[in-house]
């Protein structure tokens, strides 16, 4: 992914992480190093959280495999990062209406405040 000429290869904040790649060599690849560097340093996946996001407007999406180790990742249609649910289809509707109830629940406990006092 670029933005503004840079390519961006990482999203991380506290212990979560997304890895971004344009084809799915490249993905298994920065798989395969993250693994690496997981193994020296003694780390552990929980590969029930990890997950894989083919994002794709339109067609059927072909059939990949993405491995940790001798496990095969699970890939998902949906996926929630930072409160945030994003759609392998780009359907951004997700969201807003994910945001739309929250803020309804959020003005219903207001109103509820605000005139029971």
């Amino acid at each position: 992914m670029e933005i503004e000429n840079n390519k961006i290869h990482i999203l991380l904040y506290a212990d979560d992480q997304v890895q971004l790649a344009t084809t799915p060599n490249e993905l298994q690849k920065k798989i395969r190093k993250l693994e690496d560097y997981f193994r020296k340093n003694h780390f552990s996946v929980n590969n029930k959280k990890t997950k894989v996001m083919i994002f794709q407007q339109g067609g059927k999406r072909k059939k990949y495999r993405f491995m940790w180790g001798h496990g095969e990742l699970q890939i998902v249609d949906l996926y929630t990062y930072l409160g945030i649910p994003f759609s392998s289809t780009l359907n951004y509707n997700i969201a807003a209406d994910y945001f739309k109830r929250k803020g309804e629940k959020a003005a219903a406990y207001l109103h509820a405040v605000i005139f029971k006092s």
